[in-house]
């Protein structure tokens, strides 16, 4: 669970790597032929981009948002993390891999 600006980071960082692998997994789709499963892993790539670089800003506590140079809620905060945790997986924070999930929800 997400509860401190340093958790936030953390996750963030996961994401990160989530997206560069869903990226590469694009790429294969794409090198053989399967171009609606690249589409839509880029669509989430791309939408993974816009959530992580809307959150590198926040700071966080107890799990509320205390500042925001993007005018975002503690709602809109929990509502794109829920979509990051779809993206890349249930793992959090304190796990060891948010690749516990062998296929993230979203791309079911």
């Amino acid at each position: 669970m997400v509860q401190t600006t340093n958790d936030l980071k953390i996750r963030l960082v996961y994401a990160d790597a989530c997206q560069s692998s869903i990226a590469i997994k694009a790429i294969e789709a794409d090198a053989k032929g399967d171009y609606a499963l690249y589409r839509k892993m880029m669509d989430i790539v791309e939408g993974l981009h816009w959530r992580i670089a809307s959150l590198r800003c926040m700071t966080l506590s107890e799990g509320e948002v205390t500042n925001s140079p993007f005018c975002l809620t503690t709602a809109n905060v929990k509502s794109l993390l829920e979509w990051i945790n779809l993206a890349c997986g249930s793992g959090c924070c304190e796990c060891g891999s948010v690749f516990d999930d062998d296929v993230p929800s979203i791309l079911m």
